[in-house]
């Protein structure tokens, strides 16, 4: 059992190591670079995590709107208003509220994680599209986070990753 044990925290080391290293990799690139390199992660993630995903009931591919028409509505609300009002709420306010609690002062991760589940949760389409979206609101947070160590405008960089990755979405249905 000792072993096992070691096993698995070797193993957990190994993905924290991981994760440090895109970490300082990300850190120090120019916002380009950052914004890329995320929207590329997101999709990444949540490629491999799919076989988690996919326990969760779907919607039976349901489209939450229909037709050519609902198309510019859509880029209208998801690809501009959606991306400033959900950066603003779930990202900015959960952060900064997080940010002044000092029990979370050093866990940063904690932020993250809960501004990532209020993302989640409100993206009502199906189970599945929550779990999802939690994914992607943790992803979201941590850029926020990390833009907002760094000073340099994190809302607008949420922002643009948002909008990029919902008029990719818009493109594909």
């Amino acid at each position: 059992m000792a072993g096992c044990s070691n096993c698995k925290k070797s193993i957990f080391d190994k993905i924290k190591g991981l994760f440090l290293r895109i970490h300082e990799y990300l850190y120090d690139t120019d916002v380009v670079t950052f914004i890329l390199c995320i929207i590329l992660i997101q999709y990444l993630s949540v490629i491999i995590l799919s076989p988690l995903i996919m326990i969760f009931p779907d919607n039976n591919g349901a489209a939450p709107f229909d037709g050519d028409e609902a198309k510019v509505v859509l880029f209208i609300i998801g690809v501009i208003i959606a991306p400033l009002f959900e950066t603003l709420i779930y990202q900015k306010i959960v952060i900064d509220i997080c940010d002044k609690i000092k029990f979370l002062n050093n866990k940063k991760y904690i932020g993250i994680l809960i501004s990532g589940a209020i993302f989640g949760s409100i993206h009502t389409y199906s189970p599945r599209y929550k779990v999802h979206m939690f994914v992607i609101g943790s992803i979201w947070a941590y850029v926020y986070t990390v833009y907002k160590e760094k000073k340099k405008h994190p809302y607008w960089v949420v922002c643009c990753i948002h909008a990029i990755n919902n008029f990719i979405a818009l493109m594909i249905i």
